[in-house]
């Protein structure tokens, strides 16, 4: 049985619910992406995922949010220079292959990369949109009119972790993995917001967004008796002047809320920054564009 929970009240309540698990993956695969997750902290639950996050809160202590904004502003504007193409997917675009990457999709995660000592940071954001289409449930997964295979996550995941050279490489591999469709939709929900209405900020765009559609539109969990709870993680009465967006619904709450608000943000509004100087098209994305795919990001 499946249910979905609607009041965001409700949906705290439950996300910091000790009794409510995640589904596990499973470690003993014959499969790279499958066992890459089970190596996560998102797919864990227990002593396992305790020790993970907090790796991964210490790795993410060492990353100065304001150095990463200055690092994802000057690729942004290098990116912006060389490039005409729409930041965001339009209705043509969403069809595309992932060979075809928007600003919003390699920005972030190859900033992130560079930061966390991956070689060759620019590569990682075509490897990590591969597997970031599998990670949600590690099989096949749809992006636009074609079909990433899982067996194309399973060849990405082992470039990918061979170029991680510090720190734990499954768990940095993590963060560009749930940061890149996540932080992709939240700059485009953001860039359509300032379509909308120009003379916005880009703090309120962002705010805006993670209100309104979330970049991780829900989340799941699993009782005791097997029933899986669908927790929606937008909170359309939040106030875009008085909330604090590190706190807000759309980075989750509880043990397993996002450790890494205040790096999503900076990055996100440096990207904005550039985009909005430079006069670059400022399309609306899809909802149903796969850089909202559920459970992509969020837990951790």
């Amino acid at each position: 049985m499946t249910t979905t929970i609607i009041d965001p009240g409700a949906v705290r309540r439950h996300l910091a619910d000790p009794a409510l698990r995640v589904p596990e993956a499973d470690a003993a695969s014959a499969r790279p992406i499958e066992r890459f997750r089970a190596a996560s902290s998102r797919f864990v639950n227990g002593d396992a995922h305790d020790v993970r996050r907090a790796r991964l809160e210490q790795r993410l202590a060492d990353l100065d949010p304001a150095e990463l904004a200055e690092t994802a502003a000057r690729m942004t504007r290098a990116a912006s220079t060389a490039s005409t193409a729409p930041t965001a997917p339009t209705a043509a675009s969403t069809a595309a292959t992932l060979s075809d990457l928007t600003i919003s999709r390699r920005i972030p995660v190859a900033c992130l990369a560079r930061h966390l000592g991956f070689n060759r940071p620019e590569r990682l954001p075509q490897l990590v949109a591969t597997i970031a289409a599998a990670y949600p449930t590690g099989i096949a997964a749809v992006e636009g009119d074609g079909v990433i295979a899982a067996d194309a996550a399973d060849a990405a995941v082992d470039v990918a972790l061979q170029a991680a050279v510090d720190g734990d490489a499954a768990l940095d591999l993590q963060l560009l993995v749930q940061s890149c469709l996540a932080t992709a939709s939240l700059i485009d929900g953001a860039l359509a917001a300032v379509a909308a209405a120009p003379a916005v900020s880009t703090r309120t765009a962002l705010v805006q967004t993670l209100a309104r559609r979330p970049p991780v539109p829900a989340t799941r969990r699993v009782d005791p008796h097997g029933a899986v709870l669908v927790l929606p993680l937008g909170d359309p009465a939040a106030h875009p002047a008085a909330d604090d967006p590190a706190s807000m619904l759309a980075f989750g709450s509880g043990p397993r809320a996002c450790p890494a608000p205040a790096h999503a943000l900076a990055i996100a509004a440096a990207v904005v920054d550039v985009l909005r100087a430079h006069g670059h098209p400022l399309a609306a994305t899809d909802a149903s564009s796969a850089s909202r795919t559920a459970g992509s990001g969020g837990d951790r």
